[in-house]
């Protein structure tokens, strides 16, 4: 669908400096991953090729790591507990939002 956009663009003569794409991208809205399965299996180069038109590519970055702890390979959540890399409120507790 990006692909279309950015034809549609050129094809319409309208510049086009950037391109962004909201957290579906992601895999199970995991930070730190792109969904391989569900149409981004080609996002690397999706970004080259995008790169190659002198056009930016801004992925949405979501701020909040999932406690998705049961989803396999995916330690994103334990290793920030482990090395206390999350806020905390007042009682020394990590923040969920």
């Amino acid at each position: 669908m990006l692909r279309e956009v950015i034809s549609k663009y050129s094809d319409s003569n309208i510049p086009l400096e950037v391109i962004w794409n909201d957290i579906d991208y992601l895999k199970a809205y995991r930070d730190f991953t792109y969904d391989d399965q569900y149409g981004f299996n080609d996002l690397p180069q999706f970004i080259d090729e995008v790169h190659q038109k002198n056009i930016k590519y801004i992925p949405i970055m979501d701020a909040g790591v999932s406690r998705r702890t049961w989803v396999e390979g995916y330690d994103v959540y334990n290793d920030g507990q482990k090395n206390n890399a999350f806020m905390k409120i007042k009682d020394g507790q990590t923040f969920i939002g």
